[in-house]
């Protein structure tokens, strides 16, 4: 059910979100939600990362708080992969709250079921629980 939860919350919703992280570049985004893996090659995620906060610093100088929600969802998806929890969780707090601000109900799912990935890989079940039942609740 966790995975079914996460591939409803996490990839399709992001063909919705790539918009507002800069031009639409979907194969940019789904090539790191498809990959995911921390084995892949450093470098890789490395690029990607400085990519995502260049177009997060050029989106908070334009005041586009939509495409700072998308950035900030994308350098913490990619802290996540990496095994940097607590970046991840940071960023990810931060697009939350963007999301929330702006009533974007399809971000804030995102972003509540990636903070439940990250309190489930600490081992805080029932923390992690409370995060994918919030993001459910947003699509009933």
């Amino acid at each position: 059910m966790k995975r079914l939860i996460s591939f409803i919350l996490i990839s399709i919703p992001w063909l919705l979100l790539s918009s507002c992280a800069g031009p639409p570049q979907i194969e940019e985004p789904l090539t790191i939600y498809n990959v995911g893996s921390p084995d892949y090659p450093k470098t890789v995620y490395d690029s990607f990362l400085e990519r995502y906060q260049e177009k997060l610093s050029q989106s908070k100088a334009n005041q586009e708080l939509q495409a700072q929600a998308g950035n900030l969802n994308m350098i913490s998806h990619i802290y996540r992969v990496r095994g940097h929890n607590q970046e991840a969780l940071d960023y990810a707090q931060q697009a939350l709250k963007l999301f929330r601000q702006l009533g974007n109900k399809v971000g804030e799912g995102v972003m509540l079921n990636a903070m439940g990935e990250i309190y489930a890989g600490w081992s805080q079940d029932s923390r992690a629980l409370d995060y994918y039942e919030q993001a459910f609740e947003l699509f009933e």
